[in-house]
């Protein structure tokens, strides 16, 4: 049996950069895809002045949503589990 090591998910779908009205970054979310339907999140990153305004959250929400989109089964995230910043993200189930 052959196994596909091409990309599952689209790499714009799943790297996002927020910026404010000025064109400065303001948010990120930075991700790749393992083969098997599996996401790993690498980066998520929040300018401090930023961090009460939920832009975190979304960045996981609209993860989420990807994930759910193309049958992700699993995802590899070293940062949720000790991430405290971002109090009302909940992971998906």
């Amino acid at each position: 049996m052959n196994v596909s090591f091409k990309p599952q998910v689209s790499f714009a779908e799943i790297n996002k950069l927020i910026k404010d009205e000025d064109g400065n970054m303001i948010a990120e979310i930075n991700c790749f895809d393992y083969a098997w339907k599996c996401l790993y999140v690498g980066a998520l990153w929040v300018k401090e002045e930023y961090r009460k305004s939920v832009l975190g959250s979304k960045l996981l929400t609209d993860l989420e949503t990807v994930a759910r989109k193309y049958e992700v089964q699993s995802w590899k995230n070293g940062l949720l589990e000790s991430l405290v910043l971002i109090n009302s993200y909940t992971k998906m189930p």
